[in-house]
């Protein structure tokens, strides 16, 4: 718990130099000279060295802080670039250039995504097989394992499902008992309903914000629109085909676009059904889309997982099953 906790403390120290900063470059106060004296070197020295060394020294995995890094230090040159008066700006007008930089980054990161996604579709059609597997493998392939592949992973998911879900089928991943979870207090269809009104709303938003704001700033709303609109139909599609399957082994949890979560057979400790709100806690993990999620697994040290399926008298009694013997 100790480690889960040191692992936020850049997030919250970005939170807290974001909010600083605000209050710092926006209103007069006597620490900026009534707002006279607005500098560059503070948010230089907090966000952009200070962030970036607690990331080392706070996550373990030197990819993943190395990422977070990175990604820490361009919120904090977008937010500088907002924020410093032009006439104090002197390496913040070179860093400016970065979000070119992270603009062609994520253009790669998208086309490569989409590139893996039209290999492993050729690769699903031919011998028809786990969907999952062949996108990890079609990724790990090029760029190993870590945080980036999971990242791109799951970019790949969401293309995937956007230009050839309605091909993929339940049968095609591996297990030998699958569980559904789209019917669960209309979960498909409060995804549908989201479609609609992002759609709907995104053409209307984007008049109204180009003439009330700025052309550029309704561009950049509707582009982010979009993004959200593919996702909320990729996962439309993921939630009638990517179940949550059973083996003689143990567990593997898909729930919707999200990179899945496998349960040895060694971890569980038991199952039961559930009636109740669960909040948010490090010893939880919920897989829920609406209501509250009707099944309990209780895994060793305390740990439990909580999941929402359609039908949870059978999922319950065949993890039942896998704990007493084999399935």
């Amino acid at each position: 718990m100790q480690t889960s906790f040191k692992s936020k403390i850049p997030l919250i120290m970005l939170a807290v130099t974001c909010c600083s900063y605000l209050f710092f470059y926006l209103v007069p106060s006597p620490i900026s000279e009534g707002g006279r004296y607005r500098p560059e070197w503070p948010l230089l020295v907090d966000g952009l060295i200070l962030l970036p060394l607690v990331c080392f020294l706070c996550i373990p995995d030197k990819k993943e802080a190395t990422l977070k890094a990175a990604s820490y230090s361009i919120l904090i040159v977008l937010l500088g670039a907002y924020l410093i008066p032009a006439e104090s700006k002197v390496v913040w007008s070179t860093l400016e250039q970065a979000r070119f930089v992270a603009l062609a980054a994520f253009v790669v990161l998208e086309i490569s995504a989409i590139y893996t996604v039209f290999t492993t579709i050729k690769v699903l059609l031919s011998n028809q097989s786990d969907p999952d597997k062949a996108l990890s493998n079609a990724v790990t392939k090029t760029f190993g394992k870590g945080v980036t592949a999971d990242i791109l992973i799951f970019e790949s998911r969401v293309w995937m499902y956007l230009i050839c879900g309605e091909q993929i089928k339940t049968e095609q991943f591996d297990g030998d008992h699958h569980f559904l979870y789209d019917k669960k207090d209309g979960a498909r269809s409060n995804l549908l309903g989201w479609i609609w009104v992002i759609a709907i709303e995104a053409p209307i938003m984007h008049v109204l914000l180009h003439f009330m704001w700025s052309p550029f700033g309704a561009s950049m709303v509707t582009l982010l629109t979009l993004v959200s609109l593919v996702f909320f139909f990729s996962e439309y599609r993921a939630v009638a085909a990517r179940p949550i399957s059973t083996t003689d082994n143990g567990i593997t949890i898909r729930y919707g676009l999200f990179n899945s979560l496998y349960i040895s057979k060694d971890e569980l400790v038991g199952v039961g059904p559930n009636h109740s709100f669960i909040r948010r806690k490090s010893a939880y993990k919920r897989y829920n889309y609406a209501g509250v999620p009707n099944v309990r697994i209780d895994l060793i040290g305390n740990r439990s997982i909580y999941v929402g399926v359609n039908e949870p008298t059978r999922f319950i009694g065949n993890i039942n099953s896998l704990i007493d013997g084999p399935i």
